[in-house]
């Protein structure tokens, strides 16, 4: 059930009623409004989640100390997590987690280390760089697990997503289609007035907005994304 261009645009026609009349959007039209609006705005609230290793001598910013490129192909939304179990302190010892001993002889020697050791943690510069602190330490190759658009194969977009999905490009397209017939509302004939169908086109914007409402009340639910607790 993943689905393609082939399946989304098959959907878009069927559901404007392309089978029995021709759209002002061709074929390309219509894939290229999903591509610059639908798959952006969709990623923002539940983005394709990737893994990449950054090397890091060939990914170092010269003159910039602490600074990665992220080098993908991929529209790089953010950051979600860094890995850097192989982080070093500028004398060379390894900072990484304790591991001797049991876990109450470890919480009191993680406790102490806190005292002194700083934690690790990041910040994402757009469109492509990463920026790790404290910049006391170096480090080796690491991982980080990105935030990205979906690719335009759009095999990423999640199964259990992909009816709301769907109705995001729906909404867009019609959108798109809605000043082009606006502007031709009737049109007169020796046979009599042509309609144009305007009454699916007027809600499209009310519609899209009402369906972003719940991505932000409910994407934070996502089983991805990072979540606060309070006790």
């Amino acid at each position: 059930m993943a689905l393609n261009p082939s399946k989304v645009l098959k959907h878009i026609e069927l559901m404007l009623g392309a089978t029995h009349q021709i759209l002002e959007f061709d074929a390309d039209d219509i894939m290229n409004i999903i591509f610059e609006k639908s798959l952006p705005t969709f990623s923002i609230y539940y983005p394709y989640f990737c893994e990449h290793t950054v090397k890091y001598k060939e990914c170092e910013v010269k003159n910039r100390a602490g600074r990665y490129y992220l080098k993908t192909n991929l529209e790089i939304i953010g950051v979600s997590k860094l890995l850097t179990n192989n982080a070093y302190n500028v004398s060379g010892s390894h900072i990484a987690g304790l591991l001797s001993g049991d876990p109450v002889t470890r919480q009191i020697e993680a406790d102490m280390a806190s005292m002194y050791y700083q934690p690790t943690t990041f910040e994402f510069h757009a469109p492509n760089m990463i920026e790790i602190f404290p910049k006391s330490s170096w480090y080796a190759d690491f991982f980080v697990e990105l935030k990205c658009v979906h690719p335009n194969h759009m095999m990423t977009i999640p199964v259990a997503l992909r009816d709301e999905f769907l109705d995001l490009c729906l909404y867009d397209v019609r959108m798109a289609l809605y000043p082009i017939r606006h502007r031709y509302q009737n049109i007169n004939t020796t046979f009599g007035s042509i309609e144009m169908f305007m009454e699916k086109l007027d809600s499209a914007e009310e519609d899209r907005k009402e369906l972003i409402s719940r991505w932000r009340e409910n994407f934070f639910k996502s089983s991805k994304r990072r979540k606060i607790f309070v006790y």
